[in-house]
């Protein structure tokens, strides 16, 4: 556990992210968070159900307070612990996981409507319907449209933002799949798929916002929240390669961020 935190704050752009543009990767911990929670993995936590499901809704909240693309992580947890009641306590438990989830969500939300209302005089419109012009905002609404595959392509490998080209580690998340099942299995299978899938559904969101193209001056920004969740699967697959292998990769990984960031 200890040299797998290592690896994730030095052979990810975590450590860089932390002192520059943080409140993506702020977004990502908080949610990844909430998840641990809802998740309980080994039963640790001793709170009742609904105490736990309240404060993911908190964390979900404040995914949407640090930003509008915390709308998608909001859902993933939402429709996470709505499926994880349902497969341990039925249907009739899973119709009411929604109520306490949200009613967490709501202290977030209400804080950030009314910060809206209080700078802009609505508090429904997001911060970008008030946003100074930049490149790509006239496509859709304030730059949003639907996913555009140019930009998808190079959210994940465009040289200067690219989710694999600057954290190829997470590309061992996409083998993940072949190791975790049958006997093999490391991660339950709910818990597995929401680790994938949340981030594949930011992926697509993020891949319909025009501007997401700004990051070639900063980096990678918008698809930092996924670090924490694909880590863990990429974990999962770094775990199995040859140990003489997986040494090599992290070295590698640690001497590639020091050289880019140092």
């Amino acid at each position: 556990a200890l040299w797998l935190a290592l690896l994730y704050a030095f052979g990810t752009p975590v450590f860089f992210r932390t002192g520059f543009l943080n409140h993506n990767m702020m977004l990502g911990h908080v949610t990844f968070i909430g998840f641990l929670i809802l998740w309980n993995p080994g039963r640790e936590i001793r709170w009742p159900d609904w105490v736990r499901y309240f404060v993911g809704g908190i964390a979900g909240g404040m995914a949407l307070l640090f930003d509008y693309s915390g709308i998608v992580l909001l859902g993933g947890l939402l429709c996470y612990s709505v499926a994880k009641t349902w497969g341990e306590s039925g249907l009739r438990t899973s119709l009411r996981t929604p109520l306490t989830y949200l009613a967490g969500s709501a202290g977030p939300v209400l804080l950030l409507w009314f910060y809206q209302w209080r700078s802009f005089g609505n508090p429904f419109f997001p911060g970008q319907h008030w946003m100074p012009p930049v490149e790509w905002i006239e496509a859709g609404y304030q730059g949003f449209t639907t996913p555009q595959a140019d930009l998808l392509v190079h959210l994940l490998f465009d040289y200067r933002y690219g989710l694999f080209t600057t954290c190829p580690l997470l590309l061992l998340a996409l083998l993940a799949p072949w190791w975790n099942r049958g006997q093999k299995r490391s991660l339950p299978k709910l818990e597995f798929a929401a680790l994938l899938l949340i981030p594949l559904a930011l992926l697509l969101f993020c891949s319909g916002i025009s501007y997401t193209r700004l990051q070639y001056n900063n980096g990678l920004s918008y698809l930092a929240p996924l670090l924490p969740f694909l880590f863990v699967p990429a974990a999962v697959a770094w775990s199995r390669l040859p140990r003489r292998l997986g040494y090599l990769i992290a070295i590698a990984l640690f001497g590639l961020f020091a050289a880019v960031y140092i």
